[in-house]
């Protein structure tokens, strides 16, 4: 028995993998694996497979390609009329040059093709994972968007010169969606949570499930009279936040508005876990860096904030003054800005 269970160990699966493979390219070669067989074989195998065992990666789906990017030129010549077998094979013999030279074309293409896709492939090999959102994940949540009520007066009166329909991305239930509309707005939310837009739409609020990159792409440019982004935003990388802005404003009309609902970086970072703070790919943005992308797109901006007043700025006499000052610079530290709308009119 044991010796049997050391026969099997022993046994080299890449060796015999080897094998069987030249025996198929020998066979192949002498013509007794004829290539419309094999095709059929190979394509009955991928129909059958189950998902992701005929092409699961990259490489193996790249190789797939390499093989598909050479035409089988042996077409089938059976027949059920009479004569119709030699028939085709004389419009086999006429075409195949003409085939031929168009599989010389399209092989080329195909291997220029696989070159650069392998090439990519290693790249990205090389690099790791682009983004370790799946880690951040199951550390913490990411930050709530701030609340809209502190830049409500602002927000209406955008809303309200708004030349068209405004969106809000990330809208949650849709508070602020409910407050410029009942300030007459013409506006709507999307959202990607789906719990969260049934609860909009439940309170009849007009909230739909999307995700703001998705939605904004399946709108045309100037449509909207204005958008405002907010939720994910925060976490994006700055090339991504950068992507959704000229997005945001494309789809703006003119003299319609853009308006970011952001966290201040100071309060993300005291919040935060201090490993979401290392491995996070983005971060908020403070307000004046916002404007000078505004400004980039040639947006007339205005930065609101909401601030964090110091707890300890009026302390009376009756506290020691080494304590005082303590408390105070500590309170220093902990005011400031809590949030910010940044509006900028395209």
């Amino acid at each position: 028995m044991n010796k049997e269970k050391n026969d099997v160990d022993r046994i080299d699966s890449h060796r015999i993998m080897e094998e069987i493979h030249r025996e198929v390219q020998r066979r192949r070669a002498d013509g007794r694996i004829p290539p419309d067989l094999e095709h059929e074989i190979t394509k009955a195998f991928r129909e059958a497979s189950p998902p992701g065992t005929a092409s699961g990666d990259i490489p193996s789906s790249i190789e797939q390609l390499a093989e598909a990017s050479h035409f089988d030129l042996t077409v089938p010549t059976a027949s059920n009329l009479p004569g119709g077998s030699y028939v085709k094979r004389m419009e086999s013999k006429v075409l195949r040059w003409y085939m031929q030279h168009i599989n010389a074309q399209f092989s080329e293409f195909g291997s220029i093709l696989t070159q650069i896709l392998r090439a990519l492939d290693n790249s990205i090999e090389k690099f790791g994972p682009l983004s370790p959102a799946k880690i951040l994940t199951t550390i913490s949540p990411p930050m709530p968007a701030p609340s809209p009520f502190p830049f409500s007066d602002h927000l209406i009166k955008a809303a309200q010169t708004a030349p068209g329909r405004i969106l809000h991305a990330e809208c949650g239930t849709g508070t602020l969606v409910r407050l410029l509309a009942d300030a007459g707005a013409d506006i709507y939310g999307v959202d990607p949570s789906e719990t969260a837009t049934l609860e909009g739409a439940t309170a009849r609020i007009d909230t739909r499930s999307d995700t703001a990159l998705a939605h904004l792409d399946k709108l045309a440019d100037n449509t909207l009279g204005g958008v405002i982004l907010s939720g994910s935003i925060d976490s994006f990388s700055l090339p991504e936040k950068q992507v959704l802005l000229e997005m945001a404003t494309e789809k703006t009309r003119d003299k319609g508005f853009v308006g970011i609902l952001g966290n201040d970086p100071r309060v993300w970072e005291r919040s935060a876990d201090p490993l979401v703070l290392d491995l996070a790919a983005g971060k908020p943005l403070r307000a004046t860096t916002w404007g000078l992308l505004f400004a980039q797109l040639r947006l007339t901006t205005e930065i609101h904030e909401s601030e964090i007043d110091n707890p300890f700025a009026n302390l009376g006499d009756d506290v020691p003054l080494s304590l005082r000052d303590t408390l105070q610079r500590f309170g220093e530290q902990m005011s400031g800005p809590r949030s910010h709308l940044v509006l900028g009119t395209k």
